[in-house]
């Protein structure tokens, strides 16, 4: 199940390429290590390789990555830190740019006036937060997280694997006595 429609994963294999030939070790080695993390997540998963499978994977390598910067600053190797901080800001170059705090500051500004604004005109909130769901920032997940697991379909998750809800199954435990 190793198809390629990423276009962030075709990016990421054809800079090995050009790293190599650059003999560049430093960087070819952190590229091939995450295309290993990606192709171990897609067998894992038994999913396509896509480009929420990419940016979940390298997002959970670069959480590691700062995890272990924590643990070398209390052990004073600030060699080491150097070392994952370059492979951060190498990983961080295949991500799609996060929203800063001021921006999601002005959505949510945005949605609770649109929220206060239904309410003082009808009297009663239709939930300004879900009429405003045009406004999500790009990558918000929140709503189709939402409409797939009603469905029973699979979605991957933040740890990589997938998780499977089917509302049935959810119910019939909820029944069982404890």
């Amino acid at each position: 199940m190793l198809s390629v429609m990423s276009e962030i994963y075709t990016r990421l294999r054809a800079d090995i390429v050009v790293a190599m030939k650059a003999r560049d070790s430093a960087r070819a080695t952190i590229l091939r290590t995450n295309d290993a993390a990606i192709q171990r997540a897609a067998m894992d998963a038994n999913a396509a390789i896509n480009d929420a499978l990419v940016v979940t994977t390298l997002r959970k390598a670069i959480k590691n990555l700062t995890a272990a910067n924590e643990d070398f600053a209390k052990g004073g190797r600030a060699d080491l830190i150097a070392t994952n901080d370059i492979e951060i800001a190498v990983i961080e170059g295949y991500l799609p740019a996060q929203i800063d705090g001021a921006k999601l500051e002005a959505i949510v500004v945005e949605v609770i006036a649109a929220g206060r604004d239904d309410q003082a005109r009808y009297g009663q909130s239709d939930g300004g937060a879900q009429a405003a769901g045009g406004c999500r920032p790009a990558g918000f997940r929140g709503g189709e997280q939402v409409a797939a697991s009603q469905a029973g379909v699979t979605l991957p998750r933040e740890g990589g694997r997938a998780h499977e809800f089917s509302p049935r199954k959810f119910f019939m435990r909820a029944k069982q006595p404890r």
